[in-house]
């Protein structure tokens, strides 16, 4: 059952190794301009405090400016995630 489900859908991954099943009706073309649209609207939504732009000098390495760039990174995944769901791919 699982497999007619995943041969009916198909799969599309991007490089952080994230395996998306498609619905039918898309293809790789369509699946690479919706993930670019999500990307780009989730990285604008976090840019006032994305990837360590603290308003507050830090020295290098601080763990605070990592601790930054890891709430954004998981930011902007949760989003392009939830993006991606409303256009109608599911993460494998």
């Amino acid at each position: 059952m699982a497999l007619l489900l995943l041969a009916l859908m198909g799969c599309a991954s991007r490089g952080n190794g994230t395996v998306w099943a498609m619905p039918a009706d898309r293809t790789q073309a369509d699946f690479d301009q919706d993930w670019h649209r999500c990307a780009v609207h989730s990285q604008l939504a976090n840019e006032g405090w994305s990837y360590g732009q603290s308003p507050f000098p830090s020295p290098p390495n601080d763990p605070r400016q990592n601790t930054e760039r890891f709430f954004a990174h998981t930011s902007t995944n949760a989003m392009i995630e939830t993006c991606m769901a409303s256009r109608g791919y599911r993460v494998e």
